[in-house]
């Protein structure tokens, strides 16, 4: 069953994460490169990213996208375009990203979602405050910075202003309670995968004999 079932024409946001299988940005102008493509994906099927954070070893996003579909799609796109550039500047040629996985947030969540991933990098010892990580939304939410990655605002604005946001995570700390019900959000995530019918069955070999010879010698199967 689609995880975004519903209205299709009403958008769901969405926590995401996009784990590296080893650290995914070794230099700071990968984080930009990847960045860049997440942009592109995101802008290409009509994602709108509320929030993001690059930590060390993943990516943690909020997106509102319309169907499950269109944001595996999406993640799928900007993960590959990604791999490409790092396999060109990186040996040994190995996955970049663990699969992505994806929670639906429900409305009363959205913003607590939003809290603790801007939150994650003062947890993980990277800064004093949130507004100081220059890789993630919180710069742009606090008023402090631009974001590098496009932000919609126009619902956290109708909430919102800079100064209200600095206090609600300032304090997400000391509410144990939202951050449990977080955490459970969390933990529920699925792989953003194709479905099953989606997914062509792999191609027979024209030369089974051979083929299987080829494989267990290294070759082109």
């Amino acid at each position: 069953m689609d995880m975004c079932a519903g209205n299709l024409r009403e958008r769901t946001a969405w926590h995401v994460t996009a784990a590296g299988l080893r650290d995914p940005w070794p230099k700071e102008r990968d984080r930009f490169v990847f960045l860049s493509a997440l942009r592109r994906a995101l802008r290409g099927r009509g994602l709108r990213c509320l929030g993001w954070c690059l930590l060390p070893d993943k990516a943690r996003l909020l997106v509102e996208a319309r169907t499950e579909d269109g944001l595996r799609e999406a993640m799928e796109e900007a993960q590959r375009e990604y791999a490409r550039y790092w396999h060109g500047w990186y040996p040994p040629r190995r996955r970049v990203f663990r699969v992505a996985r994806a929670a639906a947030a429900p409305a009363a969540l959205r913003w607590d979602v939003l809290a603790d991933l801007e939150t994650e990098p003062v947890r993980a010892g990277l800064c004093q405050e949130p507004q100081e990580y220059r890789w993630s939304s919180a710069g742009a939410h606090a008023g402090w910075a631009p974001s590098y990655l496009p932000l919609e605002l126009e619902a956290w604005r109708a909430a919102w202003n800079g100064r209200s946001w600095r206090e609600r995570l300032a304090l997400w700390s000391s509410a144990p309670g939202r951050r449990l019900e977080v955490e459970r959000l969390l933990r529920a995530a699925q792989p953003l995968r194709r479905r099953a019918l989606e997914m062509a069955p792999p191609a027979t070999p024209l030369f089974p004999r051979l083929a299987e010879a080829a494989r267990a010698a290294g070759g082109w199967i």
